[in-house]
């Protein structure tokens, strides 16, 4: 099975060389992908089985980069919920306490990739297990409501509908600025 990491341009020759790193490796502050206080966890790498484009969309500002990972290939001990997940399935529980105790719920890392669309890989994602990529002119990639918000909800009223979107660009649409198969 196929995921997919969305970021900007800028990071593409270090991925390529180093595998997807989390924060904690690479030092970069950004906490969230969202305007709030939902925090990430600096520990490991998200990848989503519909939502790169998205996430290309908010990391970049000119080019961004889609890349494809053969989860097959990766550590499955390492698999963990997202931990957004865990807030929508556990209730009154704050993202941040659900982050610290996200380890606690390890097993759930299924339930959160086909319930959410969403997981998070607990360390460095090696090179060799990003299969390809694309690069797409940030213009061209879906712009996210203001307010959006990947629930369980959004996921199940969605799903296909941003996976659709996304794999044009790995199927040679004329948005496609480079598509590189790489294994």
């Amino acid at each position: 099975m196929f995921l997919y990491h969305g970021t900007s341009r800028e990071y593409l020759t270090s991925i390529l060389k180093n595998g997807l790193c989390p924060r904690s490796v690479t030092g970069y502050k950004s906490k969230t992908n969202y305007d709030d206080d939902w925090a990430a966890s600096s520990d490991g790498v998200y990848l989503t089985s519909d939502y790169a484009a998205i996430y290309a969309y908010w990391k970049s500002t000119v080019l961004g980069v889609i890349f494809e990972v053969n989860m097959d290939m990766l550590d499955e001990v390492n698999f963990r919920p997202d931990e957004d997940y865990l807030v929508h399935i556990i209730p009154n529980r704050h993202t941040v306490r659900m982050m610290q105790k996200a380890d606690n719920y390890k097993w759930m890392w299924k339930k959160s990739l086909y319930e959410q669309g969403q997981l998070r890989y607990r360390g460095i994602i090696p090179p060799n297990t990003i299969t390809r990529y694309v690069v797409v002119e940030r213009h061209n990639l879906p712009d996210p409501p203001l307010s959006f918000e990947i629930s369980l909800e959004y996921h199940k009223d969605n799903e296909g509908f941003h996976r659709a979107g996304m794999l044009q660009f790995f199927e040679g649409s004329d948005k496609t600025l480079a598509l590189v198969n790489l294994y």
